[in-house]
């Protein structure tokens, strides 16, 4: 755009600015916001609320405070966005602050600005204020919003309110899948296993697609109730709806057939965890669900759970890793030993390839050439004299 001769105008940056919305790219959002300050394109409230809000989902907290401090207007839409972008970061008394101050200012409060509240309320259990902002909301408006309901719902199942809870969720005229998942949590937390798993077969009934958490809660709900044989039903339709592999189930899982007494079935939901991590690339969690085994459970790992975090640390190369895991393998040693020594070869890792044939039966260890990846034939002099003194020793063939 700017090469072809055509400069950006605010309402240009207004449509930029949305596309930063992680905060990994929080480097790249404070560079359009400096192109826009050199351009001289000052920030009225309709940028201005959009620069809050695209820091907000960048995590840039005090970015957010001093465009707010600096906006000459503040309109409805800028007390909201900095509202929000508390809550979102987690900053929920300052989240309470800023709603007093809208009072104050005689903002109006919106269904996104009650909600955002009443979020900030269950983290605390402010039960008090959640009733107020309920009895504001009933007073300003013909109906509650979904997203305050299922707010409400949420409030008031943390804070142990569970009738009332039941009064909002009956009283909806429409339910989606957040809504049921809302009141099936709340029965989790307060210990109505029963009617947690009676919700969820009634969400199955009504046709809607469970959530994430959906699926958690009702495992959790069998874990408490001991029930393996719906825990075991609902495990396959987390499978059916292909979210078995995601890690709040999988722990779930884990804890249910734990507690049933299946510990065949928990070994084999960890294990799948385990094999996810390494086909994943999540060096550090594979590493630290390997070592929980005997650390944190007592369990002695197998040449299976060994397999796991041996390859996951073999295909992204971290040596030492992959080391620390190939001597903790029992002798003789498995099948796993020659793809390290493949590893350790190309390019020559001498003190790792002593370690490897160092243990017992490493010496009768046969690597083809063959199997050696092309791109790995480029060597120094320095790796060639490598070589030499290790076929000397008897460490490598040539």
């Amino acid at each position: 755009m700017v090469d072809s001769g055509v400069w950006p105008v605010d309402i240009t940056f207004v449509s930029l600015v949305k596309i930063f919305d992680e905060p990994c790219k929080i480097k790249q959002a404070k560079q359009v916001h400096g192109c826009m300050v050199k351009l001289g394109i000052k920030a009225d409230v309709l940028l201005g609320s959009a620069l809050i809000t695209m820091y907000s989902k960048c995590g840039g907290i005090d970015e957010i405070v001093r465009l707010f401090a600096r906006m000459n207007k503040k309109d409805m839409v800028s007390w909201t966005s900095l509202l929000a972008g508390y809550v979102q970061n987690g900053l929920y008394l300052e989240a309470i602050k800023v709603s007093r101050e809208m009072i104050e200012h005689k903002v109006l409060i919106d269904s996104f600005v009650i909600a955002s509240l009443l979020c900030a309320f269950t983290m605390y259990k402010q039960l008090r204020f959640g009733k107020e902002i309920h009895a504001y909301a009933l007073r300003n408006s013909s109906g509650l919003d979904v997203s305050v309901s299922n707010a409400l719902i949420t409030l008031y199942g943390k804070c142990g309110e569970i009738r009332k809870a039941e009064i909002m969720f009956q009283a909806m005229e429409k339910r989606d899948s957040i809504c049921w998942t809302a009141m099936l949590t709340c029965y989790g937390q307060n210990d109505y296993g029963e009617k947690a798993v009676f919700l969820f077969c009634q969400m199955m009934k009504e046709g809607l697609r469970p959530h994430l958490f959906s699926f958690t809660g009702a495992i959790r709900a069998c874990a408490a109730l001991a029930s393996i044989a719906m825990g075991e039903q609902i495990h396959s339709q987390s499978i059916k709806v292909g979210i078995f592999n995601e890690l709040s189930v999988e722990n779930s899982l884990i804890t249910m057939y734990g507690r049933c007494g299946n510990i065949d079935a928990a070994l084999e939901v960890f294990n799948w965890i385990l094999v996810s991590c390494s086909h994943a690339g999540l060096v550090a969690e594979g590493h630290q669900y390997f070592k929980s085994m005997s650390t944190l459970y007592g369990l002695e790992p197998k040449m299976e759970h060994y397999a796991c975090p041996f390859f996951l640390t073999v295909e992204t190369e971290t040596l030492n890793a992959t080391l620390n895991i190939a001597l903790l393998l029992p002798s003789p040693p498995s099948v796993l030993l020659p793809h390290l020594l493949e590893v350790a070869q190309w390019p020559p890792h001498p003190s790792l390839m002593s370690q490897i044939y160092s243990k017992e039966g490493c010496c009768f260890i046969d690597l083809p050439c063959s199997r050696i990846p092309s791109s790995r034939l480029k060597i120094s002099v320095q790796d060639v004299e490598n070589i030499f003194k290790l076929a000397k020793k008897g460490l490598l063939p040539l």
